[in-house]
C-alpha cells in the first residue's frame, strides 16, 4: 500500500501512482518502483512537481517486496 504523510495535489498523485504501476508492470520490486516514480517526478518536465512537497510524502507500507 502506498500512503502519504500529508494531503497532496490530486494531479501529482495520479502521475506518481501511474509511474509506480508502470514500473511494477515492468517487473520492478515495489520499493524500487516507488523510488523510481518519485525520481521521475523530481526530474520531470512539470517544474511544480519537482518540489519535494509533491513526491516526498509517499511511502510504501505493508508486506515487503
Amino acid at each position: 500500500m502506498i500512503v502519504s504523510y500529508w494531503n497532496v495535489d490530486d494531479r501529482c498523485a495520479v502521475e506518481l501512482v501511474g509511474e509506480f504501476y508502470a514500473r511494477l508492470h515492468q517487473g520492478y520490486a515495489k520499493s524500487r518502483a516507488l523510488a523510481t516514480a518519485q525520481r521521475t517526478l523530481l526530474r520531470g518536465e512539470r517544474e511544480l512537481f519537482q518540489h519535494p512537497y509533491f513526491w516526498a510524502p509517499f511511502v510504501l507500507t505493508g508486506l515487503s517486496d
